[in-house]
């Protein structure tokens, strides 16, 4: 029997490469050739909100014969689905904070994901919340989860290779490829990559527990929930 199921592989990867790559891309150099600026809010949101919204049609298409259907029996089990969710995201909140306290005293500097985040939220809050708590964990799951499971055949393949590549994505904005130098030096941000894998990993754990995508965006969602209010408070609090 093969281990994996390089069909399904594929087209989670390409899910990903078309999400992280292609798609901003194509839309930023439409941008460009526009002048439009994505300084100005309106701008962004707009520009933002048609990424996601893009997004979210192609998985109702590409999965329209499952996703209603987990949908239905995540409402139907919310109990059993929520305790689920709720116990790998303490698991994985432990985990996030212990190797992000480890790392932060190493490097000095909190990862450039959660910077970017952070400035984000204090921007656009309002966009921040909706995006983050529930568009964003929702897209993610389906990118990172639901897009990789049936490639692989063991249980362990699934939660190690799809974690490492959730982790992968969030630290991408850490590499600065404006010169060989500023490559080296930008390396050690890597080290980000434990903590997000180490979520990613707990985040899969709840899908193939309950073989339901929507357990672990709720677990996402808990997660986004919490760090965007903490941001929020403590700006509040700063003044």
């Amino acid at each position: 029997m093969k281990e994996i199921n390089w069909k399904e592989l594929n087209k989670g990867l390409l899910l990903i490469v078309f999400y992280l790559l292609v798609l901003p891309t194509t839309i930023s150099g439409i941008c460009q050739i526009a002048s439009i600026s994505l300084q100005n809010k309106t701008n962004y949101i707009l520009v933002n909100g048609s990424i996601y919204f893009i997004m979210i049609l192609l998985f109702l298409w590409i999965y329209k014969n499952t996703i209603f259907e987990e949908l239905k029996n995540y409402f139907k089990n919310w109990k059993h689905c929520i305790k689920i969710a709720l116990l790998n995201w303490l698991k994985a909140l432990l985990f996030m904070m212990i190797s992000n306290s480890i790392i932060l005293s190493i490097l000095g500097n909190i990862a450039k994901n959660e910077a970017a985040n952070r400035m984000i939220i204090g921007n656009n809050p309002i966009f921040s919340i909706i995006t983050m708590v529930i568009i964003g964990p929702f897209i993610e799951e389906m990118l990172f989860r639901k897009g990789l499971k049936n490639g692989f055949k063991k249980k362990q393949q699934f939660l190690i290779i799809s974690s490492l590549l959730f982790g992968l994505g969030h630290v991408l904005i850490s590499l600065d490829l404006s010169s060989i130098d500023a490559f080296i030096a930008c390396l050690p941000t890597l080290l980000y990559i434990i903590p997000y894998s180490g979520m990613g990993y707990f985040l899969a754990k709840s899908y193939y527990e309950t073989d339901n995508i929507f357990t672990s965006t709720t677990a996402h969602t808990l997660h986004n929930a919490f760090v965007v209010t903490l941001v929020l408070t403590s700006q509040i609090i700063g003044g």
